[in-house]
């Protein structure tokens, strides 16, 4: 008589062998067998015992990785379906990338310009300044030359009436 592992693993290996049968074939497989080379009635219970025992154990098994698997592609569908909503974030954010670069750049170009404006004006505002100091000078030169010409005028005017002129001219 083998002991109950024995049988355990020969019915095990046996219904490994069996290979591309289905599940239940194969184990009625295994279990008439297992019935023929009984001795004895309590010989074929033990027998149906350990073959229903490894049945159990391959069931939980198959079970256990069915779970696993279908758990399995339940996350690689989520993990898809997440990585395809991060592919669309990624390209929604390159597309708001784009948009802000443009929108850099032409900042920086108005930056620029009103730079340029700004060193324009700087400049026409000292060339102001430096043209309204000049009228000053030329209105004070004028006012002068102005006071001046009354004076000789007046000079000229009064020494014709008076009868007196020059002893150099005339």
């Amino acid at each position: 008589m083998s002991t109950e592992a024995d049988a355990q693993k020969a019915a095990a290996d046996e219904a490994q062998r069996a290979g591309s049968e289905g599940l239940t074939a194969k184990w009625a497989d295994v279990a008439v067998r297992e019935m023929m080379t009984a001795a004895s009635v309590d010989d074929a219970r033990q027998k149906a015992l350990l073959v229903l025992q490894a049945f159990e154990k391959e069931s939980m098994d198959a079970k256990q990785q069915d779970q696993s698997a279908a758990v399995h592609a339940e996350q690689e569908r989520r993990s898809a379906s997440e990585l395809q909503l991060l592919q669309q974030q990624v390209g929604v954010l390159c597309k708001e990338n784009q948009i802000l670069k443009r929108a850099v750049a032409i900042q920086h170009e108005k930056q620029k310009e009103h730079q340029a404006q700004n060193e324009e004006n700087a400049s026409l505002r000292q060339a102001l300044a430096q043209y309204q100091e000049q009228v000053h000078k030329l209105e004070v030169a004028n006012y002068a030359l102005n006071l001046h010409l009354r004076q000789a005028n007046d000079a000229v005017n009064h020494a014709a009436l008076s009868g007196r002129f020059h002893p150099d001219v005339f």
